[in-house]
């Protein structure tokens, strides 16, 4: 079709652009990674994080393992999310700026609260969130998704 947007590859991204593609699919790589391991072992991390109850010597606590699984599907979640989004880049469609940045904002707030109680995930997070936050805001980014030429 003439006059429709041809989806692109990553060859011809700005550069702001390919590294918060990049930074997105590295973390939603992670992120899957990490929730599916949070659900398949969810018994293990809870009691691992709140400790085996003393009035059960040979079974395997379970009471909060259904918390852990809630962080392991919302991880998964928002893996798709980033994935989803960095992939559809090319496009340059104007709610992929907003998708991105609601992401970062999001991925900051997951951080902060799982912070809590697992603090070397948190850390693992940390910048990275605070780096889609900052750089979706550069002109280059935002013109890009604005089909402003680069």
């Amino acid at each position: 079709m003439q006059g429709a947007p041809q989806p692109t590859g990553g060859a011809d991204l700005p550069h702001a652009v390919r590294f918060l593609r990049g930074l997105m699919l590295a973390i939603g790589g992670i992120q899957g990674i990490i929730g599916l391991a949070m659900v398949t072992n969810s018994v293990d991390i809870a009691t691992a994080i709140w400790g085996e109850r003393p009035d059960r010597l040979f079974e395997k606590s379970h009471e909060n393992s259904g918390l852990v699984v809630f962080f392991g599907v919302l991880m998964l979640v928002m893996a798709a999310w980033a994935i989803a989004t960095s992939l559809r880049f090319g496009d340059r469609h104007p709610g992929l700026l907003a998708s991105t940045r609601a992401y970062g904002w999001a991925l900051l707030a997951v951080v902060l609260f799982l912070g809590l109680f697992i603090s070397a995930l948190g850390l693992v997070f940390l910048i990275p969130a605070i780096l889609l936050v900052v750089r979706s805001r550069k002109p280059e980014f935002q013109s890009w998704f604005d089909r402003r030429p680069h």
